[in-house]
């Protein structure tokens, strides 16, 4: 039987760890790319998803934050975003004050378009002015005829061009929001585990084939 002498076998398990690491970097940008698919366009700006399914995408940011970080002394890959809203968006997440005893929640477009422009710390700057039905539980904040809120459309010459909203921005004022979960990460992996696996293999082989690795399904050859 040959002996492997010690500078020998540790050069052998560089690369061994070397086509691993290649492998696994190959599984991992399977499911960040599938992870990027799961996220979908359309059904309007401002419509979300069904609680339990993937997120629309509004302007791509959560699609485009989805990245592979590798890291080779421990072969290891994380795959997922590192915006906050990512975690709660995967998980499900309860939102409450921190500073006050409500939160104001857009619901109208135009109060949605200063949210996203301007977030909900700026009602302060605008004329708003509380209501409160009588016989509802909470109260709203309307903005006048002076708050509004301008967007863009392309007009038929293909000219891009701004409007001003002329619905008055509306928020009602509730005491925490419970945003139901809308996975993408984990159908991501548990989708993309067949095409993981052939990529694992078809990157780690051609990793080691200068030193004769080969790996197969139960070990390395």
């Amino acid at each position: 039987m040959a002996t492997l002498k010690p500078m020998r076998l540790s050069q052998f398990t560089a690369r061994v760890r070397r086509a691993v690491f290649a492998g696994i970097t190959s599984s991992a940008k399977v499911v960040q790319n599938e992870a990027k698919k799961t996220i979908r366009s359309g059904g309007g700006r401002f419509t979300p998803s069904a609680p339990g399914s993937p997120p629309n995408s509004k302007r791509g940011q959560l699609r485009n934050s989805i990245v592979t970080s590798p890291n080779e002394q421990t072969l290891r890959v994380r795959v997922g975003t590192k915006l906050p809203y990512g975690v709660a968006l995967e998980l499900g997440w309860i939102i409450k004050p921190r500073k006050t005893k409500t939160l104001p929640v857009p619901i109208n477009d135009a109060a949605k378009r200063m949210n996203e422009i301007r977030g909900t710390t700026s009602l302060r700057a605008f004329n708003m002015r509380y209501f409160k039905p009588r016989g509802k539980p909470h109260g709203f904040l309307i903005g006048n005829d002076t708050v509004g809120t301008q967007s863009y459309y392309t007009d038929a010459s293909g000219k891009r061009r701004m409007q001003r909203n002329e619905k008055v921005p509306v928020f009602v004022l509730v005491p925490k929001v419970v945003l139901k979960a809308r996975p993408f990460m984990e159908p991501a992996f548990r989708k993309s585990k067949p095409e993981m696996a052939n990529a694992f293999f078809v990157s780690a082989n051609k990793a080691g084939a200068s030193a004769g690795i080969f790996f197969q399904r139960n070990g390395v050859a």
